[in-house]
């Protein structure tokens, strides 16, 4: 789940399907801000024996590049009001059984570990819309495979848009790809979370099936944290504790899945199931359509943007209404800021575009620091501080500092103990960070810091 595959594969995956990788450079709130359980109520016929009869689906072969379509047989080994449980027979008794299966029907249709009264069918569709209907059956199938691995690439499953069009290879039904035989099991909160994740990539299709990856993961990994499946949160926390090296908007298949997990996770307890909804069936992309959503929320996404990166590092939902903070998890950032250097002396960084550097001052007792901030790419720059001991970060102040010129000075006041972190996110306009050889877009600015007692 921590890398996408190949670009090859990742052109024929509906919004790229879950993968991970033993390459190094990647690692693995409000009134409804989440959706509720009394919006979904659980389904009275949970699981049945499966009506449908065994057969052949069309699927990838994963472990050749280009993939090629293969059949793989397979018996329905479970029903619920909107799933088949379809298990591939080379895998049964195995890799998976009826236990799990069973599993699996309960998350799908009943409860999930967030929502005790909502399954993941209720909680996607509540929250993100309709699933397309090609085949004029209400029911998604799940398909439990052995995803076979591509050099150091395994995969977790995948959505194939192929199966919504009509063609010789296409299963003509809604219907979602799932390893069977990964490290993780079956019915473990990890593939959990990947049935859950790729069901909203299905039902963006419903809407618009050319999403800019960054954004369509980010929503999908959104799915994850309303129904309590963290399993991308490790990810999360080494994404936030190199944010001046780790892009959110990147073009291409190249996304960071703790990036994604963390800004999916933020629009969800930050503004709700509104505007993940908007966000998936807005017929615009990538940051157009996030601006565009901003807008009609009456907010500024540069700001928005400020106020997530510094939510990164704080993660204190307890102040300014929520907007700095997670309540579905604890991040545990702080403490990874890189040392600030009190002494009148210019000194250089440069943050990735949609990254952002934190700095932590240390005065020697109460009294001002005052930093000087220079940067020829000041109107890309969303500045905070957080002024607080650190001791007792819930009682952070939080300041936004506007850059209007290419240097701007600024004063905080600090009592004895208190430190100051500074908060420099790289918003980058309307564009995306990365080209596609995959260089990440820099933005370099000085800071000239001094302190007073």
């Amino acid at each position: 789940m921590r890398r996408v595959a190949p670009c090859v594969l990742c052109a024929l995956i509906a919004a790229c399907g879950d993968s991970s990788s033993t390459l190094p450079q990647q690692d693995a709130g409000a009134e409804d801000a989440l959706v509720q359980d009394d919006a979904a109520p659980a389904q009275d016929d949970a699981a049945t024996a499966c009506s449908q009869p065994p057969r052949k689906f069309w699927t990838w072969n994963l472990a050749a590049m280009p993939p090629g379509d293969k059949q793989v047989q397979a018996t329905c080994r479970g029903e619920t009001a909107h799933g088949y449980v379809y298990v591939a027979d080379d895998v049964w008794g195995s890799d998976i059984d009826d236990t799990a299966v069973q599993q699996i029907m309960q998350a799908f249709e009943t409860a999930t570990p967030a929502q005790p009264s909502a399954g993941m069918y209720a909680i996607d569709t509540t929250t993100y819309g309709d699933p397309p209907d090609v085949d004029g059956d209400p029911h998604i199938t799940l398909l439990y495979m052995n995803i076979a691995g591509y050099g150091s690439y395994t995969f977790d499953g995948f959505f194939r848009a192929d199966d919504e069009v009509a063609g010789s290879t296409s299963n003509h039904m809604e219907m979602l790809h799932l390893n069977a035989a990964s490290s993780n099991a079956p019915a473990s909160p990890y593939m959990l979370g990947v049935a859950i994740h790729e069901m909203v990539h299905l039902i963006a299709y419903n809407y618009d099936d050319a999403e800019e990856v960054w954004l369509s993961e980010s929503l999908a990994e959104s799915a994850m944290t309303i129904a309590g499946y963290l399993t991308d949160l490790s990810a999360g926390r080494a994404t936030a504790r190199d944010a001046a090296n780790t892009a959110l908007a990147v073009t291409g298949q190249d996304v960071d899945y703790g990036a994604a997990f963390l800004f999916g996770s933020y629009l969800a307890e930050r503004f709700g199931a509104p505007m993940l909804r908007a966000l998936v069936q807005d017929p615009s992309h990538g940051i157009a359509s996030v601006e565009a959503q901003m807008t009609a929320a009456s907010a500024s996404f540069k700001e928005v943007f400020g106020d997530f990166m510094t939510a990164n590092l704080l993660d204190q939902p307890a102040i300014e209404d929520g907007r700095f903070g997670y309540t579905s998890f604890d991040l545990t950032t702080l403490g990874h800021e890189t040392a600030g250097v009190l002494d009148g002396a210019a000194h250089t960084h440069t943050p990735a575009a949609w990254g952002a550097q934190y700095l932590r001052f240390t005065p020697t007792g109460a009294g001002t620091v005052t930093l000087q901030l220079d940067s020829p790419s000041y109107a890309k720059l969303v500045v905070r501080t957080a002024t607080f001991d650190p001791a007792h970060p819930e009682a952070a102040q939080v300041a936004v500092h506007p850059l209007a010129t290419a240097s701007e000075t600024f004063a905080v006041t600090v009592a004895a103990g208190q430190v100051v972190d500074l908060v420099v996110a790289v918003y980058w306009g309307s564009s995306i960070a990365s080209q596609p050889s995959g260089s990440t877009n820099r933005a370099s600015f000085s800071y000239t810091a001094s302190f007073a007692p």
